[in-house]
């Protein structure tokens, strides 16, 4: 391959364009997405950008005509084929473009995000941070929301049920099995399947044997059962028309007594007001870690943000030190498979949407 063209914001390293330099007879980079030439756009091979998809001023894929990948430096894909464009990667014959997305790049510091949310819920940190702003006070006897005193819940001995189980669902699995969890796990199939892609040496769960049992989560009564049996319940869905409201406050109310929900993967798995309900109404009193929402960005002001029972993050616990340079492995990992025609690493299935 001979060009690359990159609009990756903020503008990649030096020592990162050096390496691209490595595997490309040129290497062009755009971090603003503006002001790119259509001359380099036409000759272009290898497209590497945000989930935003076509740099400003190009309507069309068509205008790449020597295209051959698009490597997301993300790991959802949606906004992309929310790109009205998007419709010529599915639909013309003529477009030999594939799509890679940087799936497994963020197992280490989504997961431990994930766990660090639980352990602030069960130690009540939130709680004890409002007491040191708000009137730095020693209290000691912080009473919990049933009114009892002060006490740390453990992790050891509860059951986590995890919704999706790709990269992070099964870095989350490996973490928490070392603080003696139950693991449980839903993807669609409902049958333990190895990972595949991009995975991060040491990390995950590759042929899937720490969960005690699957579910499926395409089967409604599978799902039920899983949550049903959970004291916590971890969403790691990508974004897709399937994933898109799977979750309801009847579901949420489903998990046990003090349970915790944590939304690591897209915000559309539940609506706000689905999830408002079982945060209110339910008898189970849970409690919520939120990363992603729906909308997103939250309004200001919705009263989610205020909820007692409910941490939000604005979808921060992905942005990584070394995001970008794990994401120039993926694409120079890549490009080395083109040359050779293999198949690439996570390969976007466009009709699935991830």
């Amino acid at each position: 391959m001979a060009i690359l063209l990159s609009t990756i914001s903020p503008p990649l390293s030096q020592d990162n364009i050096q390496r691209l330099k490595e595997h490309f007879d040129e290497v062009h980079s755009f971090p603003n997405n503006r002001d790119v030439p259509i001359e380099i756009i036409n000759r272009a091979d290898a497209y590497f950008c945000l989930k935003r998809g076509l740099p400003e001023g190009v309507s069309s894929f068509k205008d790449f005509k020597s295209l051959k990948l698009i490597q997301l430096s993300c790991a959802g894909a949606n906004d992309l084929i929310d790109n009205p464009s998007f419709a010529e990667l599915t639909n013309s014959n003529d477009l030999n473009i594939v799509v890679s997305n940087a799936s497994g790049l963020h197992v280490t510091c989504v997961a431990p995000y994930a766990i660090a949310c639980i352990l602030n819920i069960y130690h009540r940190l939130p709680e004890q941070l409002l007491n040191q702003v708000n009137k730095q006070e020693w209290i000691d006897d912080l009473p919990d929301h049933h009114g009892n005193r002060y006490k740390v819940r453990s992790l050891r001995g509860k059951t986590v049920g995890i919704l999706g189980y790709g990269h992070l669902g099964r870095e989350c699995a490996r973490l928490l099995k070392t603080f003696g969890c139950r693991i449980i796990a839903a993807n669609t199939s409902g049958e333990r399947t190895q990972d595949s892609g991009f995975i991060i040496p040491g990390t995950g769960d590759f042929d899937a044997t720490i969960p005690e049992k699957m579910f499926s989560s395409k089967d409604g009564n599978s799902l039920r059962e899983m949550i049903s049996g959970s004291d916590i319940l971890i969403s790691s869905l990508p974004w897709t028309k399937q994933t898109t409201n799977i979750l309801n406050a009847d579901l949420l109310c489903l998990l046990n007594q003090d349970g915790v929900f944590v939304n690591i993967g897209r915000g559309n798995v539940i609506e706000t007001s689905e999830l408002m309900k079982a945060l209110n109404e339910g008898s189970n009193t849970i409690s919520a870690a939120l990363d992603v929402t729906d909308p997103e960005p939250l309004p200001n002001g919705h009263e989610l943000w205020t909820h007692p029972r409910v941490l939000i993050t604005p979808h921060l616990s992905g942005e990584a030190e070394l995001e970008f340079e794990l994401a120039t492995d993926i694409l120079i990992e890549n490009i080395k498979k083109i040359k050779t025609s293999q198949e690439i690493l996570n390969r976007v299935d466009l009709v699935k949407g991830y």
